[in-house]
């Protein structure tokens, strides 16, 4: 018990020396204080500035449509041609070639984030808009960021916290990701979105 007792009072001494010394760094370096706030609300300030301007993007291209209304999808399973496995597969699948990273060339060689568009095409080649409703259901909402799913780190947790990562449906996800200049995945996509109720 004594053992316990003295254990006890080095943790506190320990801290509180701690803080004492942290204290007193500050009082003398109140200069270096004054940068790592400064750096705090720099870096919330840009969040907050990027988050601004996707929005108004979004509001000039018309992909604000609230994502919060519940939608009810009930699949017709006389006319689904895959089974659920297979549509959580291809749920997953898609969220992983939303989350694509590769050498891109347009607008200018870069290695970045993009949609891998051939996995898209290929599992919209062999569905219906049942099928798709069983995937919907399936990829439920994930976090979107604006351009990927944020990283599962302290960064997507300040995403998180500061609304710049929202949860999105397979919907919001697919009109937001695939490429303006692709018609044809487009037009595919769309047919099978909007056959099984959604808008597009």
């Amino acid at each position: 018990m004594e053992k316990g007792k003295t254990a006890t009072r080095k943790i506190v001494d320990t801290v509180r020396k701690t803080a004492t010394k942290a204290g007193a760094s500050v009082v003398k370096n109140p200069i270096s204080l004054l940068y790592v706030g400064g750096g705090i609300l720099a870096v919330i300030a840009a969040y907050k500035l990027a988050k601004w301007a996707k929005d108004a993007s979004d509001t000039v291209s018309g992909d604000n449509i609230d994502n919060t209304i519940p939608v009810r999808v009930i699949p017709d399973t006389s006319r689904t041609t895959i089974t659920r496995n297979e549509a959580r597969n291809f749920a997953s699948q898609l969220l992983t070639a939303f989350n694509w990273k590769g050498f891109m060339l347009l607008p200018y060689p870069h290695y970045g984030e993009g949609t891998d568009n051939n996995v898209v095409k290929s599992i919209f080649d062999r569905i219906n808009s049942e099928d798709f409703k069983v995937m919907y259901q399936e990829f439920d909402t994930k976090d979107y960021n604006g351009y990927s799913s944020p990283p599962s780190n302290i960064g997507g947790g300040i995403q998180d916290a500061l609304g710049i990562s929202e949860k999105r449906d397979l919907v919001y996800w697919l009109r937001s990701e695939l490429d303006f200049f692709d018609f044809s995945l487009k037009k595919r996509v769309k047919e099978i979105v909007e056959g099984a109720g959604f808008i597009f």
